[in-house]
């Protein structure tokens, strides 16, 4: 395949067996109106004004980066305050770490989840949604009166609907074009 064109390439992948089992693994994770043909083979649109390097391009890039900065924040906040968390609820480490791992299943699953939300409702709704569930999320952390209820919040709104919000719906348009 290496010195092919590259539309050449694309439709060698498209016939093989790696392109069918990609067929099939996507067509039941995408919208049913974009047939998965299509996404195998996206180019970027161009349309007029939106080229890349262009004034639109680079705000866009800028947006993604703050949301992406800001939502993500949730996956690491827990991680620098452990030894705090470890000494407020007088457990032991490995308890004070329980809160991040819940984080981590909540983010993805939520990253499934708010993909298809993205993809059904634009990409707005999901990124208020996370940032709704991620600033509640902080405050009710701030508030629990143990493990237990800290470790809920931060894989229920912090992780499933909070940080995941701001990853899954923005990275996946780059993945298909």
């Amino acid at each position: 395949m290496i010195g092919q064109p590259l539309r050449a390439q694309q439709h060698a992948f498209s016939r093989s067996r790696g392109g069918a089992l990609l067929r099939r693994l996507l067509a039941g994770c995408l919208p049913t109106h974009l047939p998965v043909e299509n996404l195998i083979h996206a180019r970027a649109a161009t349309l007029p004004g939106h080229a890349a390097g262009s004034r639109y391009a680079m705000g866009r890039l800028i947006v993604a980066l703050l949301s992406m900065t800001l939502g993500n924040s949730g996956m690491y906040a827990v991680a620098v305050i452990l030894p705090a968390v470890q000494a407020e609820f007088g457990v032991a480490r490995a308890d004070a770490s329980l809160p991040y791992t819940a984080l981590l299943i909540g983010f993805g699953i939520g990253g499934g989840l708010m993909g298809r939300l993205a993809d059904r409702c634009g990409l707005m709704w999901p990124l208020l949604l996370g940032a709704a569930c991620l600033g509640s999320g902080y405050v009710l952390c701030g508030l629990a009166g143990g493990i237990g209820t800290f470790t809920l919040v931060h894989g229920v709104l912090i992780g499933l609907l909070g940080s995941s919000a701001s990853f899954a719906p923005l990275v996946a348009p780059s993945l298909f074009g």
